[in-house]
């Protein structure tokens, strides 16, 4: 019959419709400009209809309601016709042999729709996103230039109907904070994302929280230099802490000269000369103990050594901080020591008794004594160590 050919061939159209749809909605935008990079025009198709989202819906939606028209023209009445006389040859369905044939026509129609024209389609572009993005972008753009006249109609009366219910008219800019943690909760649930891979999505959030003083090393942890001192008199402590960069003082602990790394003394050790600190330094870069983690990024980035003092309102040093702070407050401890360290600083002595090292942060002491949160959020003033 050709009504049903019809129909079908509508539906296999409705279900291209819906499956570019899904794949231009779904693709990596990422993966789209790498493959426009390498000469793909489908491609560059795909990345100029996914700018203006709502032109490229408003003509996918056209032809999806066109579809739609045209398979209730041919179908129901027109179908249905042609199942009467059959039902009517069965005596007590005779009566209600036009009502039984337009439901079984509405019905095997529904259930074509939904498999041919959505579910099968949609399912295979969240597959095969890139392939059908970049293979289909070309003919939807032909189609949005043809019908944008309705388009644009299309597109005002959405936004108008928008800002009356209290909407803005505009596409989100991108995804959120809170999308994007969903999705990769989703990811672990999947296996596609592991734990560690989430704690680091977490970490770099954080970053906008964490200020310098909660991830720099504190002031009595730091390795200090003086400025007389020789090579052989400071290498044995170099060589017995974990600083890869020190500060170098004359006087008290708060007037500063400069820094000097450990690579800079190895290469003086090396080298035989045995120059002075004071032409091994580099200027040192001061931050605030207030300063978010992630503006720190890119001052320590600028940072010849990677490295910036931290200190409060009055000039008073607070501690040290290297983008090795900053890196370890994303991913974790870099150096397999650290865990071994904090586990000896916390340790049973007698029952119901701990020793703990006093520079120990307050929040690795909660997180093995968790009824000392409610003390601490007692107390008015903040503080980072135990002591």
């Amino acid at each position: 019959m050709l009504e049903s050919l019809i129909i079908l061939i509508l539906l296999v159209f409705n279900g291209v419709f819906a499956m570019t749809e899904i794949a231009l909605v779904s693709v990596r935008k990422g993966r789209l400009r790498q493959l426009a990079d390498e000469g793909n025009s489908g491609a560059r198709q795909a990345l100029r209809l996914l700018e203006n989202p709502e032109r490229f819906l408003s003509s996918v939606q056209i032809g999806i309601t066109l579809v739609g028209v045209l398979s209730g023209a041919f179908g129901g009445a027109a179908l249905s016709k042609h199942f009467e006389p059959v039902v009517s040859q069965i005596p007590f369905l005779a009566p209600y042999a036009a009502t039984l044939s337009f439901a079984l026509v509405v019905t095997v129609i529904t259930y074509l729709s939904l498999v041919i024209g959505e579910l099968a389609p949609k399912g295979i572009a969240l597959r095969h996103a890139e392939k059908i993005a970049t293979v289909m972008a070309p003919p939807m753009a032909l189609l949005a230039r043809v019908a944008s006249p309705l388009v644009w109609i299309l597109e005002l009366s959405t936004r108008i109907l928008m800002r009356f219910l209290g909407g803005s008219g505009n596409m989100p800019s991108g995804p959120t904070r809170e999308e994007v943690q969903v999705l990769v909760r989703e990811g672990i649930i999947t296996g596609m994302v592991d734990e560690n891979e989430s704690d680091m999505v977490e970490g770099v959030f954080d970053l906008r929280k964490v200020l310098a003083e909660e991830i720099m090393r504190p002031k009595p942890k730091v390795l200090f230099l003086q400025m007389e001192e020789t090579l052989s008199q400071i290498w044995p402590r170099v060589a017995a802490s974990r600083q890869t960069v020190f500060p170098v003082h004359e006087g008290s602990r708060d007037e500063i000269n400069g820094l000097v790394s450990l690579r800079d003394l190895f290469a003086n050790a090396a080298s035989g000369k045995q120059r002075p600190l004071a032409e091994l330094l580099t200027p040192a870069i001061f931050v605030s103990e207030n300063q978010p983690a992630l503006s720190l990024m890119n001052t320590l980035r600028a940072s010849p050594l990677g490295a910036a003092l931290v200190a409060d309102e009055f000039g008073t040093i607070r501690g040290l901080i290297t983008l090795e702070d900053l890196v370890e407050e994303i991913v974790g401890e870099l150096r397999p020591g650290s865990v071994h360290q904090e586990n000896a600083s916390f340790r049973a002595s007698v029952k119901d008794t701990w020793i703990v090292d006093g520079l120990m942060e307050i929040d690795d002491v909660i997180e093995h004594l968790p009824e000392l949160a409610e003390v601490v959020a007692r107390e008015h003033e903040p503080f980072q160590t135990l002591a």
